[in-house]
């Protein structure tokens, strides 16, 4: 079978899979709704595993279709409301938000083929970031709780954000470094661009850090590593 189908149908099966797993986080009493809608987060952005090996430099059409699906599904869901359990799982501060994370992956995707010098470590790093930092810093931040950082970022807590800043940065190594190791001469910089990731997520507006913590990350990976 072709790399490229392979890779789809390894990427469709995965985003069934973690769909099925947030609605399923929804029937457990007393979980907050963050936990379920951050976990679909977190797995769909795992589809650069597949994208990056198999589905990557192959046709346009290919690249796109998984995101385009799931944009269009999203904005189903979104505005309809139906099916139920799938809204419950994927609603939050913005009904629109988890639509501008697929957007963020097609605009990201678009822009590697401009010529710009964007490339598949710096889609990446944007994917990963957003889908770890940010994912992993709502679901934690949700059980812990603690203090907010201020009234301009809303409901988000120094907690979340100390594991946005955290988690952005092992992911921008392992990406440039292909492993999790601290002895690169990039490494202040690795740091600096989590530590930007993380200000554009805590001051961004609700729902829309979808749209600009991948699309800024990744072009500033582009421009200084």
């Amino acid at each position: 079978m072709n790399d490229m189908y392979t890779g789809l149908l390894l990427t469709a099966a995965m985003i069934c899979a973690v769909i099925l797993g947030g609605w399923l986080l929804t029937r457990i009493k007393g979980l907050p709704e963050e936990v379920s809608r951050k976990f679909i987060h977190i797995g769909v952005s795992c589809f650069y595993f597949f994208y990056a090996p198999y589905i990557y430099g192959t046709e346009l059409w290919g690249e796109l279709l998984l995101p385009v699906v799931f944009l269009a599904c999203n904005l189903f869901v979104a505005l309809t409301g139906k099916p139920l359990s799938v809204s419950r799982a994927m609603s939050g501060t913005n009904k629109l938000g988890t639509s501008y994370y697929p957007l963020s992956i097609i605009i990201l995707i678009l822009l590697t083929r401009t010529g710009i010098g964007l490339d598949i470590r710096d889609l990446g790093a944007g994917v990963l970031v957003m889908g770890f930092g940010d994912g992993l810093a709502g679901m934690i931040g949700s059980l812990a709780g603690g203090k907010k950082i201020s009234r301009i970022t809303g409901s988000k807590t120094w907690v979340g954000s100390a594991v946005m800043l955290t988690v952005s940065f092992v992911c921008i190594v392992c990406i440039y470094e292909g492993e999790l190791s601290f002895q690169s001469p990039d490494t202040a910089v690795y740091a600096a661009v989590a530590v930007f990731a993380t200000l554009v997520e805590a001051f961004t507006p609700k729902g829309l850090d979808n749209l600009s913590v991948p699309l800024l990350t990744a072009l500033l990976c582009m421009l200084v590593l």
